[in-house]
């Protein structure tokens, strides 16, 4: 993992967790020709004439190639007219110049690298080790001033309410340290 977030709730219970990690990102199947596809044209008039959801392209290359335009296609989601004409993932959608070229890259199911940790089945401590076995060793020691309690999870937030600062204590600050 390359960091993360921990909600808690008011009373301090841990409600979700989040973790990110490097992974393969997004993985594409095509490109198929849009024109070649059931509905395809029709797809095309649809998406193509909504200037609110296609964005031209900036990118050199693909200029280059004749691509003037791409929109996003959501998981599922279906047009009004065009019928058989979904992707349960989502795609992308690119325009060219001249509409025979048109492609789509649709996202495939990849597998799931990331445990997916759920508050409601998951332990703090199993949440914990859910992240660990996805972290490496530098991750690890950045994280290790929240575990106070040597624990090998983040008591930072658990339990009682930690005591209050030393300034409201009549306390000076003996150290002051930070995590980058």
């Amino acid at each position: 993992a390359v960091g993360g977030f921990v909600y808690w709730d008011g009373t301090g219970s841990v409600v979700g967790v989040n973790a990110l990690c490097k992974g393969a990102g997004l993985h594409f199947v095509g490109p198929f020709k849009l024109g070649l596809i059931s509905g395809g044209t029709a797809l095309r008039d649809i998406l193509f004439g909504d200037a609110r959801r296609t964005q031209p392209v900036t990118i050199d290359k693909l200029l280059a190639k004749g691509v003037v335009a791409f929109c996003w296609i959501g998981p599922g989601e279906e047009f009004s007219g065009v019928d058989n004409v979904r992707w349960p993932h989502g795609a992308f959608v690119y325009f060219f110049e001249h509409k025979a070229s048109d492609c789509v890259f649709t996202v495939a199911e990849a597998p799931n690298f990331t445990p997916r940790v759920e508050h409601t089945t998951h332990s703090k401590y199993t949440t914990s080790s859910a992240m660990r076995r996805n972290m490496d060793q530098d991750s690890i020691k950045k994280l290790q001033p929240f575990d106070v309690d040597f624990s090998g999870q983040a008591s930072v937030g658990f339990g009682p309410p930690p005591p209050p600062p030393p300034s409201e204590m009549g306390l000076a600050p003996i150290f002051i340290w930070s995590v980058l």
